[in-house]
């Protein structure tokens, strides 16, 4: 289980992320305008991010003063994002439309995947760890209609649930679920 984090650990997270930003194959202009946007965007995340924690504790769990497991805290970093990031100097460079989605998603892949490493109590999840830094991060599974990636589905999916105003942190968890799952099959192949 995964506490509401704090400030700290919060900032400690997104600076992380953040970090990961700046040093990503993005072009250099586009790595620092969301590196920057990102960091002048924290407060509003952060308040974002208690604020649906919170919700979420209220009205989605038996005991009100329990821990969020780690699927939905890292569904509240996504609709936190989705809905508190400035994309100020960004959008100037990108005309990727979906740009605020892609990251939600990576913000929280990376923030599950954080909470997975801390989650490592006689290393039940260590098979996972290892597919994961293997691989660098989450595998997507295919998809049987179309082309696209799940990856780019789940992007528009974000994106008109956010133009309708029904993001979702139950949702959102259930899919981080099901992507943990299936990375989790996948490491134990």
């Amino acid at each position: 289980m995964t506490p509401v984090l704090d400030k700290k650990a919060f900032n400690s997270l997104y600076d992380d992320i953040i970090d990961l930003v700046g040093s990503s194959a993005l072009e250099d202009a586009l790595r620092l305008a969301l590196s920057g946007d990102l960091e002048r965007s924290k407060p509003f995340l952060f308040r974002g991010y208690v604020d649906i924690s919170n919700y979420a504790k209220a009205n989605y769990m038996r005991i009100k003063t329990g821990l969020l497991d780690r699927h939905k805290c890292s569904a509240a970093f996504m609709v936190s994002t989705l809905n508190g990031l400035r994309l100020d100097k960004c959008a100037k460079l990108t005309k990727n439309e979906r740009l605020r989605e892609d990251i939600a998603i990576y913000v929280g892949l990376t923030a599950l995947r954080t909470f997975i490493h801390g989650d490592n109590e006689n290393y039940k999840n260590a098979g996972l760890i290892a597919f994961l830094d293997k691989n660098d991060g989450f595998m997507f599974p295919g998809t049987i209609c179309d082309n696209q990636p799940y990856a780019d589905n789940l992007a528009t999916e974000l994106y008109y649930n956010r133009k309708e105003n029904k993001l979702s942190v139950l949702s959102l968890s259930h899919e981080l679920f099901w992507v943990e799952k299936y990375n989790r099959m996948l490491s134990e192949m």
